[in-house]
């Protein structure tokens, strides 16, 4: 698949949606007809040709009939303006990768003279068809990953949400422009912007300290006695402030010094963004600043 088009940026720019709807359904339909053509479905469901011939093609009744069998009451072929709950669609992409293997040489049939295929290649057909289908769910946006043939959904559903719903609700134009960028860039299913959003946070975190009146040093004091629901606890608090500062200024996320360390990989990207994301929610609604 080439690049994402001008509705599907826009949808990414806005963060994943959860909701498999009737684009991405339509474009799995026409790469199954597509892979249908190119004889990836014919082993399981091949149409047979004469009586001396092998399969091709498939056979939408056999599709219907597998499909009935393990997952029961399902309409296939999908008639025109129907469409599967998108909560199903998911064990439709399961289903058909149980089902595909990437044919093999031809036989040609002396007989009628058409050709099937030699052999087939399972896994050969599920890698092509992993590979296609998490192309789908990242144009269209959705969080979700076809992994050894289960689908899985990226990131973390409780924290992923409530990144998604919070809302700034002070006048800070600059803090919420910060914001709204560490979530588009954090959720861009490309894979690509994660660090992008991660600089973006620390930003909100550096900002937030300076909220309270008074010189940096000050002001960081205040915002922990505030974030603290007791004294005793502003201890953990302020070693939460003190190392996620350290890891803004020994890392190249703030700064780009040659000395800083270069976060390169992805999980400890993710798990630093979603660090910094609970201690700048905290500190957020503990100043009535977020909803």
């Amino acid at each position: 698949m080439g690049q994402p088009y001008h509705s599907q940026r826009l949808a990414r720019e806005q963060g994943g949606s959860l909701e498999i709807g009737a684009d991405f359904v339509s474009a799995l339909m026409a790469y199954l007809s597509a892979l249908s053509g190119r004889n990836y479905l014919c082993q399981h469901f091949g149409e047979p040709g004469c009586d001396r011939c092998g399969q091709s093609g498939s056979s939408d009744a056999k599709i219907a009939v597998k499909l009935r069998q393990e997952l029961g009451d399902v309409e296939w072929p999908m008639t025109a303006g129907a469409a599967w709950p998108g909560r199903r669609v998911p064990d439709l992409v399961e289903f058909f990768f149980l089902h595909v293997s990437k044919p093999q040489g031809e036989d040609a049939c002396s007989w009628c003279g058409g050709v099937s295929p030699a052999a087939y290649d399972t896994a050969a057909g599920r890698y092509d068809y992993t590979v296609e289908i998490n192309a789908m769910f990242r144009r269209f946006n959705h969080p979700y990953v076809l992994k050894n043939g289960q689908i899985r959904r990226l990131g973390s559903k409780v924290l992923d949400d409530r990144i998604l719903g919070l809302q700034i609700t002070c006048s800070d134009n600059e803090l919420r422009r910060l914001l709204d960028e560490a979530q588009s860039a954090f959720f861009d299913r490309s894979g690509t912007k994660r660090l992008v959003g991660l600089m973006a946070l620390a930003g909100v975190f550096e900002r937030l300290k300076t909220f309270e009146h008074g010189e940096k040093r000050t002001s960081v004091q205040a915002v922990v006695r505030k974030v603290s629901f007791c004294p005793e606890f502003e201890t953990f608090i302020e070693a939460e402030f003190i190392g996620l500062t350290k890891v803004s200024n020994e890392c190249m996320i703030r700064h780009a010094e040659k000395d800083k360390i270069a976060i390169t990989d992805d999980l400890t990207a993710q798990y630093l963004f979603y660090r910094y994301f609970n201690l700048v929610r905290l500190i957020l609604e503990k100043l009535g600043l977020a909803n």
